[in-house]
C-alpha cells in the first residue's frame, strides 16, 4: 500500500495511491484519518487489491532472483 502526505501531490497521482494522508494537514482530526486508513487496511487484508497490485507494480522480489 502506498501513502502520500499532502493532498495536492495525492490529487496529481490518485490513481497510483491508496491513502491520503494529506487529510490531516487539510483539518481532518487524526482519529478520523485513522480510522479510514485502518479500514482500507483490512479491506485489503480481506482481500481487496491495492492500487499498485491492481496495476501490477512490486517493489518486492523473490529471495534469490531479480523481478522482471
Amino acid at each position: 500500500m502506498k501513502l502520500l502526505t499532502t493532498s495536492r501531490r495525492y490529487t496529481r497521482l490518485a490513481r497510483d495511491l491508496d491513502i491520503n494522508a494529506g487529510k490531516y494537514l487539510d483539518g481532518m482530526p487524526m482519529t478520523q484519518l485513522c480510522a479510514e486508513s485502518y479500514a482500507y487496511v483490512l479491506r485489503v487484508a480481506g482481500g481487496q487489491r491495492s492500487f499498485g497490485e491492481r496495476a501490477h507494480h512490486s517493489q518486492v522480489g523473490a529471495a534469490g532472483g531479480a523481478e522482471r
